[in-house]
């Protein structure tokens, strides 16, 4: 496409920062159809935990099902696999409630945490069509609250989405007693959501797993995070990158970087793909965010009529101020041993499948746990010895995800090293990691880690 075009032709924009079905329809901005398997979703299962690393697209998820149950199917999802396909005719009042930006500060007690829950969950009630809600606006106690819902709603059937239920633990991993008074709340409103017995679908997403903890103790949630037949549903796949839609933009990047289109669907495999929530370990898919900011220039008139500008694989994932933030708080209030340390060094681990599925944030975590199930280490391939054995039996080799995701993983491992104590290690047999690592050597570290990466390359 020449340069002279740009400003007439059909190349729709990236949805950067816009997670809203809505809005991106009616901006007509670029998306990649996963309605297909929302049907299956819906009438399969009733009560939904799904796991998925920062901007993998849960959000949109999330809005894509508030519009679909609130409203029904309509003209907003013509041209989509569910237009004509969704299953649920009848409308429901749809509580959806996102869970990030409810603390910010780092001494939040329970008490404030507990008021700006129910805040944030009276204006979902309202959203919903609940207006009598709005009374109850200054209602700071949750139990009082859930007997004014109560009282609201009876006994309506109604659809619960709750997005990002793990952000406000995130950042206090390094804060013992504010992560504590967080975790007290959220239990409490967890608990009552589990008592809805008259809800139609509950959709709970976030970072990580709620599995056997005791919030859903004796509960029918089925944790689909790992289940072959969704792993797809979140992420851009192969398929997609090398399909019609994504073809236009990679034709001008191929260009403008003097390579062909082949040899960028290699670079963009090896720098962003990796990412595997499958427990069949087939399915790797990348991050949304890092496609659209790589693609979003493209139809710039301020990128695309400079002659000189050239497109760059940079590492927007791991510069997202959210992934790098619970990274470094993990590391400040986890000292790692020496063990930890070489495993990281060397970027691969193994994990049982049971070690997969029984993190909860109300229960102690692993490094492996977070480093996987944060997306920083994704699952490469099952073991040789437990290949063919049933899921619950199978163990995963886990590395690094990709070269994006090295290049500051690195960074931060440096800063951890300089700033804790590692006079443990003194005394331990010798190598050059560890030498690397007692030093605080970053560019021995990063050589142990470059170098070690070139088996694990996608």
């Amino acid at each position: 496409m020449a340069q002279g075009d740009l400003l007439t032709n059909p190349l729709r924009k990236f949805p950067l920062g816009v997670p809203n079905w809505n809005a991106i329809r009616q901006q007509n901005l670029f998306f990649v159809d996963k309605t297909a398997q929302l049907g299956s979703l819906v009438t399969d299962f009733h009560r939904v935990f799904m796991f998925r690393p920062h901007l993998m697209g849960k959000t949109t998820l999330c809005s894509i099902l508030a519009e679909l149950f609130a409203h029904g199917d309509s003209e907003k999802f013509a041209g989509t696999a569910i237009h004509g396909n969704w299953p649920v005719k009848q409308c429901f009042p749809v509580i959806y409630l996102s869970l990030r930006g409810l603390t910010e500060a780092d001494d939040t007690d329970e008490k404030e945490f507990e008021a700006n829950l129910c805040k944030k969950l009276i204006a979902a009630y309202v959203s919903a069509g609940f207006k009598e809600m709005g009374n109850y606006a200054s209602e700071t106690s949750f139990y009082s609250l859930a007997v004014h819902i109560a009282y609201v709603v009876g006994k309506q059937p109604l659809v619960f989405l709750v997005d990002n239920w793990d952000a406000p633990l995130s950042p206090h991993l390094n804060q013992p007693q504010v992560l504590a008074d967080m975790q007290k709340v959220l239990q409490r409103f967890y608990s009552w959501l589990c008592e809805q017995a008259q809800s139609k679908f509950i959709l709970i997403t976030g970072i990580m797993r709620y599995r056997e903890s005791s919030l859903f103790r004796g509960q029918d949630f089925d944790d689909l995070s790992m289940e072959p037949r969704y792993a797809k549903l979140l992420g851009y796949t192969q398929e997609d990158l090398e399909g019609e839609s994504f073809a236009p933009y990679m034709t001008l990047a191929a260009d403008r970087m003097g390579i062909t289109v082949p040899e960028l669907l290699e670079q963009l495999k090896l720098f962003y793909c990796g990412f595997c929530f499958d427990e069949d370990a087939s399915v790797k898919v990348y991050c949304p965010y890092s496609m659209n900011k790589f693609f979003y220039p493209f139809v710039s008139p301020v990128f695309m009529c400079d002659p000189d500008w050239v497109p760059e694989l940079k590492p927007v994932w791991m510069n997202s101020c959210r992934v790098y933030a619970t990274l470094r708080s993990y590391f400040n209030s986890h000292p790692l041993s020496q063990q930890e340390l070489v495993k990281l060094s060397h970027q691969k681990i193994v994990m049982p499948h049971a070690e997969l599925q029984a993190l909860s944030y109300l229960q102690p975590v692993t490094l492996q746990q977070i480093l996987v199930l944060g997306g920083y280490f994704s699952i490469k391939a099952i073991t040789e010895a437990t290949r063919g054995k049933p899921s619950y039996a199978r163990s995963y080799l886990c590395g690094i995800t990709n070269n994006e995701v090295s290049k500051r993983f690195v960074e931060v491992l440096g800063k951890y090293l300089q700033e804790m104590s590692l006079v443990s290690l003194a005394g331990n047999d010798s190598s050059n990691d560890k030498d690397a690592l007692l030093a605080g050597d970053k560019a021995t570290l990063c050589a142990s880690f470059n170098q070690s990466l070139n088996p694990w390359a996608l």
